[in-house]
């Protein structure tokens, strides 16, 4: 099929050119008050080039109720998926203001959704993602199961929320995720941010096929951003310096984590991650409470700064080994310090509730 271009027209100049093409008359300026007639424009500029069975379908949908925002956006999705069109439409973006009006030719520019095939829709955006993008595009929100977006810097609040066909996605130059951007996103597989410094509240929340992520330059990881994430094995942030509440809770399938640089681990940052068995935080300074609660097989963690880590609770290791619950093979847990620290460790605050546990790291 001809590729379609599903967005809506960003400019009063834009929309004119098109109904002027079409034959239709234009209006004048000031003629479309609002958004709704802004859409019921591009309804009838589409109706041209359908049959005029689609086109008075179209209609009586219309006169049936449809007569929201969000149910002219249905239409004229509903127009462009016909299979009637023939050639290319070329429908600019549709702004959307701060406040999350829907408005021509002011804020922001939500960008182009191009559709190539029903089976491997592609996307191009201009540079910024707005918040609730996917309510613009419910109608097409099965259909994407591949994202790119080359000039993307920032990706707003929840949107590719609920996209549930997506499986991978591609923000070369995106520095920073908004919260819930892509939650509950259950087939995705494969995600790539290599120059992403910011990871949003629930990011990444319910992606329950998601196996590893690598951000090489994210800093900071937002309050459950990965959270539920069940069949996450690896995570690797090689410069973060920060993990929020909750930021792996419930990752059960969790076996490897990498934080080089972590100098700050949130609440419950890895509670109910099962699978663990050995975690390092060379630089850690501060660990929150319940921070590995229920990690049932965590046998070992490795704190080697030059000063004493903050334990901030004393719950920090409830039901794992280092906490005295024993593996399924019997095993109890270690704590790795410096060997000048064991001493300091063992009597500091909510440290000595684990001082047989607490042992000098010998290099290998």
């Amino acid at each position: 099929m001809a590729n379609i271009e599903v967005g809506l027209l960003e400019t009063e100049k834009q929309l004119s050119s098109m109904i002027e093409a079409s034959g239709k008359t234009v209006p004048q300026p000031g003629e479309r008050a609002n958004i709704v007639e802004h859409l019921d424009y591009i309804i009838q500029l589409l109706g041209t080039m359908v049959s005029s069975e689609t086109f008075e379908a179209a209609k009586e949908k219309m006169a049936n109720g449809y007569n929201a925002i969000n149910d002219r956006i249905e239409i004229v999705n509903w127009l462009l998926a016909s299979g009637e069109i023939s050639g290319d439409v070329d429908i600019e973006p549709l702004t959307i203001t701060e406040n999350g009006e829907y408005t021509p030719g002011a804020g922001k520019a939500f960008g182009r959704v191009v559709v190539s095939t029903p089976e491997v829709p592609e996307y191009d955006m201009y540079a910024n993602v707005v918040s609730n993008f996917s309510v613009v595009t419910s109608q097409y929100n099965s259909l994407f199961t591949y994202i790119k977006v080359p000039a993307c810097t920032t990706i707003g609040t929840n949107a590719f929320g609920g996209y549930v066909n997506l499986t991978s996605v591609d923000f070369p130059a995106c520095t920073n995720i908004g919260t819930n951007a892509f939650g509950g996103c259950g087939a995705l597989t494969s995600v790539r941010f290599p120059v992403c410094t910011s990871i949003g509240n629930d990011a990444f929340a319910g992606c329950g096929a998601l196996t590893s992520v690598r951000f090489p330059v994210c800093t900071s990881i937002g309050t459950n951003a990965f959270g539920g994430c069940g069949a996450l094995t690896s995570v690797r942030f090689p410069v973060c310096t920060s993990i929020g509440t909750n930021a792996f809770g419930g990752c059960g399938a969790l076996t490897s984590v990498d934080f080089p640089v972590c100098t700050s681990i949130g609440n419950y940052a890895f509670g109910g991650c099962r699978s663990l068995t050995s975690v390092d935080f060379p630089v850690c300074t501060s660990i929150g409470e319940n921070a590995f609660k229920d990690c049932y097989n965590l046998i070992s963690i490795y704190l080697l700064g030059d000063s004493i880590c903050d334990l901030l609770g004393s719950s920090v290791f409830l039901s794992t080994p280092i906490g005295g619950y024993s593996t399924s093979a019997g095993q109890y847990g270690s704590i790795f310090v410096p060997a000048s620290l064991v001493d300091a460790y063992k009597t500091a605050t909510n440290w000595s509730a684990y001082s047989d546990r607490i042992t000098a790291y010998v290099e290998p």
